[in-house]
């Protein structure tokens, strides 16, 4: 399942709404990339979201 490493940021639920308003259930995944980040001194890999990798960089 994609899930953020740092925040928890996990997939949302909802309906599929087309014009004739019938409902289907569907998934939003968080854009999870698996990137490396220096941690305590040494190459982590981790699977962040971009909004993560973001802060990260600031």
């Amino acid at each position: 399942m994609p899930k953020c490493d740092n925040c928890a940021k996990g997939p949302l639920y909802g309906n599929n709404r087309p014009w004739s308003n019938k409902a289907t259930r569907r998934q939003w995944h968080p854009n999870i990339q698996k990137i490396k980040v220096i941690e305590d001194g040494r190459k982590v890999t981790k699977r962040l979201c971009t909004s993560c990798i973001k802060s990260l960089s600031r």
